[in-house]
């Protein structure tokens, strides 16, 4: 019985390990660059106000230059353990999938953690304080793992429901893109530049 489950776990050990770096590139290559974003620009930003313009098309063209490159850094991240470790072909769909929640998450919480923490990203010459951080990355790590780790336990029972879960949370993150690019831009006309 030992044998058996320690098979299992060194069957998913390595899924896991790409889900987990597919995070770690969206949170270096999105999350931190959207979040960073308002800090390290605010003395550019005035020209914002001036232009014809509006806030939230600006921003969501911010957010356009930072996804550019995504579909190509993030998977590359895990693409390259699908093929040393010979994954199966829904296995590799999944981890892109995940990629792609990945993004979209990161994104969302790039934006919220821009505005909400706009002053202290200012103040500190575009470096967020570390609580902010540290709190931002935690609480997209959280949720990161929670959608992938129920689309993983629906896969685990059957492989296109986990599958079709992971299409409805990318669907759902993309949503609250969407969301959080009004958000942010109805909020950023509200802060004192």
């Amino acid at each position: 019985m030992g044998g058996e489950g320690s098979s299992f776990a060194l069957r998913l050990a390595p899924p896991a390990m790409a889900a987990f770096l597919i995070f770690i590139a969206s949170s270096v290559e999105v999350l931190l660059p959207v979040m960073l974003f308002f800090g390290v620009d605010s003395p550019r930003l005035w020209l914002l106000r001036t232009t014809p313009v509006g806030t939230e098309d600006l921003l969501r063209g911010k957010m356009r230059s930072v996804l550019l490159l995504t579909p190509l850094i993030i998977p590359s991240a895990a693409l390259p353990m699908a093929i040393v470790r010979s994954f199966p072909l829904l296995v590799t769909v999944y981890l892109i999938l995940a990629a792609v929640a990945a993004i979209y998450l990161s994104a969302s919480i790039g934006i919220y953690a821009g505005i909400k923490y706009f002053e202290e990203v200012r103040e500190g010459k575009g470096y967020p304080p570390v609580v902010p951080l540290y709190s931002t990355l935690v609480a997209s790590l959280a949720i990161y793992s929670l959608e992938v780790g129920v689309g993983a336990a629906v896969y685990l029972k059957n492989h296109t429901l986990g599958i079709l879960t992971l299409l409805v949370l990318c669907g759902m993150n993309y949503s609250f893109y969407s969301f959080c690019l009004k958000w942010g831009a109805r909020e950023f006309e509200k802060r004192d530049l």
